[in-house]
């Protein structure tokens, strides 16, 4: 009878071990505004979350480079090692719902017994019930977590993409725009040659000759500031790449700017669903949100209840524990209620709904600055493209500029310096339309 009020009494508490304390988990609301930002009709092009990397940049060399910075750098195999380390998290959390069996080989004492002691040997069993969910919340925390891992670690790719692209494209430019100087520094060596067989006819001066001079001196001092420049972006891209610094990309003068094709900037109910920062801020508020019911359930007055139970032999005699001991097989429930612990449960309750607070308003943070990010880039792009047409038109006009003045100067129309401001027009235009095309 008392076996099978027992029995009853377990039954119940599995029942019971249905319902979990502590707040359910429900995504905030999107405070988002139905015109928001520039969202192209349906069709006009695919997502570009939808688009593989490597889809995106039309350039062998540089699909290289992000295919040895995915394999070898250092941030995003960190990344991948605490995912590995959330996963073990996970399996430990889904673990603690099931029962812990250990084997036992134990001596006690018994006093008024022959030997003074009996000897067990056999298997106990422990297991927590987890009547008030704080097991169960557990688990939904810890799972939260590696998910969140998870996107944090698809968030540190994306940026190690953006950034292998950035100082890549960050290079060509300097190559570019080094070329550049180099031809200005040849058409302005061959004025200052033309200034100086004109000084020796008389028909220039000596002020002339020391302007074309100055001009030369101070376009040739770009040239290093513009090679330590790229210097200092190959390390930056050699870091990426899990490499030392050093030599990372011989020079392509002839580099074409980047160009991406047209694409849909998506919803901003689509972008909350794809951006991966977004994704594992959400999990780190899902996360804080189940460690609310485990401090709730830890604290007074929830009990908590288990069932303990050792199945083996018993004996007085160490020897006689395989052959001659007495079978046991007992079981039953174990209760614990913490009475009084001077605030401490009530401490950890309060810590938990203030770190559930404080990721409520870091995911509101992420929207919000997600969204601002979007808009910003849609701006850039958007202001780029009228900025490269312009540069275009003034790099054209300002060669044109510079072949006319000095077909004036050398008919004695205009003076010397109007070459000169000719040529700084024209290396400035070109510097200015080359950073547009890669910025």
């Amino acid at each position: 009878m008392k076996r099978s009020g027992a029995v009853l009494c377990c039954v119940a508490l599995l029942a019971l071990s249905g319902c979990a304390v502590g707040p359910d988990y429900e995504r905030p609301p999107q405070s988002v505004p139905e015109d928001w930002g520039p969202v192209l009709e349906p069709g006009s092009g695919p997502a570009l979350a939808d688009v593989a990397w490597f889809e995106l940049f039309d350039d062998p060399q540089l699909v290289a480079l992000i295919d040895e910075a995915l394999a070898a750098n250092l941030e995003l195999r960190g990344a991948l090692a605490r995912v590995l380390s959330a996963e073990a998290r996970a399996r430990g959390a889904r673990a603690a719902l099931l029962p812990n069996v250990i084997g036992v080989l134990q001596s006690s004492p018994a006093p008024g017994l022959p030997d003074d002691t009996t000897h067990a040997l056999g298997a106990a069993l422990a297991w927590e019930l987890d009547v008030f969910g704080k097991l169960r919340r557990g688990r939904e925390a810890a799972l939260a977590d590696l998910l969140g891992t998870e996107d944090v670690a698809r968030a540190v790719l994306v940026t190690l993409v953006r950034n292998v692209a950035g100082a890549y494209f960050r290079i060509r430019e300097l190559d570019r725009r080094a070329v550049i100087v180099e031809r200005t520094i040849a058409s302005q060596e061959s004025s200052l040659a033309l200034v100086r067989e004109l000084k020796g006819s008389g028909i220039v001066s000596a002020a002339e000759e020391n302007q074309a001079l100055a001009l030369l001196a101070s376009t040739r001092a770009v040239l290093p500031e513009l090679r330590a420049q790229r210097a200092i972006a190959a390390n930056a891209l050699a870091l990426l790449l899990g490499r030392s610094p050093g030599r990372v990309l011989d020079a392509s003068p002839g580099h074409e700017a980047p160009s991406l094709p047209s694409f849909a900037t998506g919803l901003p109910a689509e972008l909350l669903e794809r951006r991966p920062d977004l994704r594992a801020a959400e999990q780190r508020l899902h996360a804080a949100t189940a460690r609310v019911g485990v401090a709730v359930a830890n604290r007074f007055p929830f009990p908590t209840i288990g069932v303990t139970a050792l199945a083996g032999r018993l004996a007085t005699d160490l020897g006689d524990l395989l052959d001659e001991g007495d079978e046991v097989l007992s079981w039953g429930p174990t209760a614990a209620v913490p009475l009084l612990d001077f605030g401490r449960t009530g401490a950890a309750v309060a810590l938990a709904d203030a770190e559930l607070r404080a990721a409520a308003l870091a995911w509101r943070q992420a929207v919000l600055a997600a969204l601002g990010e979007v808009a910003d880039a849609w701006i850039a792009v958007d202001a780029a493209t009228e900025v490269i047409e312009h540069n275009r038109t003034r790099v054209a006009a300002a060669g044109t500029a510079l072949r006319l003045q000095k077909l004036r100067f050398r008919q004695g129309v205009v003076a010397f310096i109007e070459v000169l401001d000719a040529e700084r027009q024209l290396l400035a235009a070109e510097q200015e339309l080359v950073a547009a095309e890669y910025g």
